[in-house]
């Protein structure tokens, strides 16, 4: 996987080693862009997801975009950024390359096989793709909020899921030792905090 968003936000170059990412604005600008991939992330989108004000001047949205491009071209990634002159920008990943996605695909492959044998296993591995209790953990707090909890919910239906079938094979030991990390990051879960 080239780009992670589930923990700190990393690209990885050649040998698995995070690239230097920007920072401030740039890197707001960067998290925007890969949690909408493969979509257009209009300007005015962008310029309130690292400015919070969409009435910013676009050439500050532009000198973002070029030190995007600038980490792009180290893993001869930059033609993946996409210009659309007069809306915005375009991230085009393949699903393998974006932890988000390889998660989401694991979680809907655990439905499809759900009551099966398969399912709590999909499960484990899209949950062993997080690399700490929240998303985009180095991009300032305020910015992608919204976005920020649609990923952690998604992890915890998917985590609630896998403690209820593991509860079912009487795995009690493993719910417990995997459950209470979780808990400790989300204490205001009533189900974890239960258990």
């Amino acid at each position: 996987m080239i780009y992670k968003l589930l923990g700190d936000l990393e690209i990885t170059g050649d040998g698995g080693r995070p690239l230097a990412l920007p920072t401030g604005k740039a890197l707001a600008v960067l998290a925007a862009l890969l949690v909408n991939p493969d979509r257009l992330a209009t300007k005015a989108y962008l310029l309130k997801a690292a400015w919070g004000d969409s009435e910013t001047q676009e050439a500050q949205l532009h000198k973002s975009i070029n030190a995007v491009r600038r980490v792009l071209e180290q893993i001869g990634h930059r033609d993946h950024l996409i210009t659309h002159p007069k809306s915005g920008y375009e991230f085009q990943v393949d699903e393998a390359d974006l932890d988000m996605l390889v998660f989401r695909k694991l979680v809907r492959q655990a439905e499809e096989a759900a009551g099966g044998g398969l399912e709590a296993g999909l499960l484990r591995e899209a949950l062993g793709l997080w690399r700490g209790p929240h998303p985009l953990s180095n991009v300032p707090e305020a910015l992608l909020g919204a976005e920020r909890e649609a990923l952690e919910s998604r992890r915890k239906l998917a985590a609630v899921r896998l403690f209820d079938l593991e509860l079912a094979a009487r795995n009690y030991a493993v719910v417990q030792a995997e459950a209470t990390p979780l808990a400790g990051d989300f204490p205001a879960n009533r189900r974890w905090s239960r258990r």
